[in-house]
């Protein structure tokens, strides 16, 4: 008569965990534990680790340590890579200066070597790139990741059913 009873938490969807992860007004959090703290929220897109340790050895070789900066740029570089349709990051780089480019003023996501003619890459805004909260280019990420998947699966759902219809032959 007096049994306890638990209902289970109800499924939430992105936007709720990222909401009740968030840090409560006043408090600031920097990019750095931001990541830490969508770590156990958001599932690791790959694409973002690539990043994160391209953006590490561009830092590098500029003789610059890994900053809330480089967090941002990163997440974003993720985010920029799957948009344009690359599977990995191979290197994240900077614009040269140029007549028409700064140094430094775009970013360049590339898959393969950069020598390659055949390499994939795309571009932003390096002042965009690290404008964007780190939250936002992850919650992005994956959102368009889910519906990369769902299309992927409609398209293979669709195949499974051509294959399996029977085939119609004019005699």
């Amino acid at each position: 008569m007096n049994k306890e009873h638990n209902n289970p938490k109800p499924k939430q969807e992105l936007w709720q965990k990222v909401i009740g992860e968030a840090q409560p007004p006043g408090e600031q959090v920097s990019p750095l534990q931001e990541v830490t703290q969508l770590a156990r929220v958001l599932p690791t897109d790959p694409l973002h680790h690539q990043a994160e340790e391209a953006v590490r050895r561009l830092e590098q070789g500029l003789g610059r340590e890994y900053d809330d900066n480089s967090a941002r740029l990163a997440a974003s570089s993720a985010y920029l890579a799957k948009e344009n349709g690359l599977s990995r990051i191979d290197h994240v780089v900077l614009s040269e200066n140029t007549k028409s480019v700064r140094q430094g003023e775009n970013v360049f996501v590339v898959e393969g070597a950069l020598n390659d003619p055949a390499h994939k890459m795309a571009h932003m805004k390096t002042s965009d790139a690290i404008a964007q909260p780190v939250e936002q280019s992850l919650a992005q990420l994956q959102a368009l990741g889910e519906t990369q998947r769902q299309q992927q699966s409609q398209q293979q759902e669709q195949q499974r059913e051509q294959s399996i219809a029977p085939q119609h032959r004019m005699v």
